[in-house]
Formats: C-alpha cells, sequence, structure tokens
C-alpha cells in the first residue's frame, strides 16, 4: 500500500528532492521516505484518524486531557519511526490522505494559511475544537459533515507527527493510492 502511495504522489507530483509522504488512514497511518519516483523505505503504524477519534472522542466531546491522550498514544505508536524517517533523510513533507486534504482545506477556509499545514494552525484548530467543546457544535468554514467525527483524531495525529518530525510545513499531495494502483497496471 503504501508503495502505491508513494507512486501515486511520485507521479502526479514529480520532484528532485528527497521526500518524506505521508498517508493518515481511518485505521493506520503511513510514512514513506523517496527520491524522484523511488520509495526507499516505507512504514505503517496502526494509528488513524477514526481509531484514535473513537478511542478519545468517542464521546463527542472536545478537551484539553483527551487532545494530550491522543497525542500520547499517536506519539508511542509512532516512537520507532523517530531515527529512520528523522528530517536529515528529508527535504519535503507531503501528505496524500483525506485528513490531510480535510485539514488543508479548513486553515485554506479560514485565512489561516494558503493550505500549508503548520504546527501553529494545527494548534489553532485544536483550539477551535475545545472552544466548541463538543463535535456537534464544532463549526468551520469548509468542514464536511463526514469528517466531523473524525477530524479531531487527524488533528492529533498530524500534530504528533509535526512536533515529533520536525515538519514545519505539510503540503497536501495531488496523488495517493488510488492514483498509485492506476499507475501500477501501466
Amino acid at each position: 500500500e503504501a508503495r502505491l502511495i508513494y507512486a501515486g504522489v511520485a507521479r502526479l507530483q514529480p520532484s528532485a528532492v528527497p521526500r518524506l509522504v505521508i498517508d493518515i488512514g481511518g485505521r493506520s497511518t503511513e510514512m514513506i521516505l523517496g527520491h524522484g519516483r523511488k520509495p526507499l523505505r516505507a512504514e505503517s503504524f496502526r494509528i488513524g484518524s477514526v481509531s484514535l477519534s473513537m478511542r478519545y472522542f468517542g464521546d463527542g466531546r472536545f478537551t484539553e486531557a483527551a487532545f494530550r491522550a491522543a497525542q500520547v498514544a499517536a506519539g508511542a505508536e509512532l516512537e520507532e519511526a523517530l531515527v529512520p524517517f528523522a528530517p536529515a533523510h528529508w527535504q519535503e513533507a507531503l501528505g496524500s490522505s483525506g485528513t490531510v486534504g480535510a485539514v488543508s482545506q479548513l486553515l485554506a477556509a479560514s485565512g489561516i494559511s494558503d493550505g500549508r499545514i503548520t504546527p501553529d494552525g494545527l494548534r489553532w484548530l485544536m483550539q477551535r475544537c475545545l472552544q466548541a467543546g463538543r463535535v456537534d457544535r464544532l463549526e468551520l468554514p469548509g468542514l464536511k459533515e463526514d469528517r466531523r467525527a473524525v477530524i479531531a483524531g487527524g488533528i492529533a495525529i498530524l500534530y504528533t507527527l509535526a512536533m515529533h518530525f520536525g515538519i514545519e510545513g505539510l503540503l497536501p499531495a495531488r496523488g495517493a493510492l488510488r492514483q498509485g494502483v492506476v499507475f501500477d497496471l501501466d
């Protein structure tokens, strides 16, 4: 799966610099290091936006304690990636998932960024969640109904990734798994 994700990103967004590609799914997160069209290292971690949201925000409430606990859980799962996916191995970070696209759209629609996902933007989103207090009260421009219940888990994973891996700006990628599968058939 990770190889196909990278293939989709690399074909639709070519680059000559080493890159980190992150795909946050509902139940897992894939991290892929690559250069050009070649994936060099790929790992899958059992932490996703749906599983984290259900575990820490399943009662529909947003609390500081829940965000902290979700980040600790994400950090524990991603701990073994700290050395092999360290910033020394890449120059550009891209995100290829629906979670990344949704968060990018929220930040852009709110005028917080041009769609780039930054630690400051993620902190701003967490504050909006905390101010709303509950998932059913969360109002953000661009928030789609199908993302509402899982957005907090996605934000917690993205913030953990940004902090642990020194990601100052995560760009949404144009390709992902679906495109990788198509390109793999060639």
